[in-house]
């Protein structure tokens, strides 16, 4: 069983809405969790290296010290949260993603939410290079999110890949499942299960065109779709919530989430060093 004891909400300070710390807020209502407030001492590499200045380096590092904890304060006041934002950390690590991950292993925490940017121009996510290296190195959950999706999701779509080449797969496939019950429970949310899968030629034809059948397409697609759903089901989740559609992966994850109007997409990746 899931649990989230412990939070680390990363604060943007710049922003004039709090996304991940909305998040958390709502979270932490349902779970009965803690909050533990991560906010930077230093924004820009340059910032950090100031503060090494052995004249100067005390007095702004007191400086910068005194604003971020008066800003910690005046979020605790605005959303009435004294009593779950019980630790706060100043970081003042030269790269965020290792601030972020050692305060983690510090408070114990079982979840990350931080706030990722939005471009309105392209209409998508745009990572920054601490948002994936959390995801490839946190040992936790990340929950990476953006003020226009609802702070308590009602939709969540999970992807898994059902049919697997390697036993790890399974376990990811296990624990994301696992995640996404757990949630949907805290939120009283809609589940949408997606599988995705990729058709391989039978053969090619003279003019370099692949060759399928009905019959092989129809199995393929029959094989996967009840594996998906014997895989939901042992989480609790019926088969009327499963759909297994052809092609690639993130565009299948993509268009399932658009379609669903999913607030919540819950996925795995072996290429980490954490779970």
């Amino acid at each position: 069983m899931e649990s989230v004891n412990k939070i680390v909400v990363v604060l943007q300070q710049h922003d004039k809405d709090e996304a991940a710390l909305e998040r958390g807020l709502e979270l932490s209502k349902r779970t009965g969790g803690h909050i533990v407030a991560y906010l930077r001492g230093a924004e820009q590499i340059e910032g950090v290296a100031m503060l090494k200045d052995p004249e100067k380096g005390p007095a702004i590092r007191a400086a910068l010290e005194t604003d971020k904890h008066a800003y910690i304060d005046q979020l605790i006041e605005k959303y009435n949260a004294k009593d779950v934002v019980t630790e706060r950390v100043i970081d003042w690590e030269e790269h965020p993603f290792v601030g972020i991950i050692r305060t983690v292993l510090k408070h114990k925490a079982d979840l990350v939410i931080k706030e990722s940017r939005h471009h309105s121009r392209l209409k998508t996510l745009i990572f920054t290079p601490t948002d994936w290296h959390l995801l490839r190195k946190c040992p936790t959950p990340v929950w990476l999110t953006h003020g226009q999706t609802n702070a308590a999701p009602q939709r969540i779509v999970a992807a898994v890949s059902s049919v697997y080449v390697d036993e790890i797969y399974q376990k990811l496939d296990a624990r994301v499942l696992a995640y996404t019950r757990f949630m949907a429970q805290c939120f009283d949310a809609e589940i949408k299960v997606v599988n995705a899968y990729s058709v391989v030629p039978l053969g090619i034809s003279l003019d370099g065109t692949g060759i399928y059948q009905d019959e092989y397409l129809l199995d393929l697609e029959k094989q996967h779709h009840e594996q998906t759903v014997a895989l939901a089901e042992k989480y609790g989740i019926a088969s009327k919530c499963v759909e297994t559609r052809n092609g690639e992966t993130p565009h299948v994850i993509a268009e399932a989430a658009r379609e669903f109007n999913a607030d919540l997409v819950i996925v795995g990746t072996v290429a980490r060093q954490g779970i």
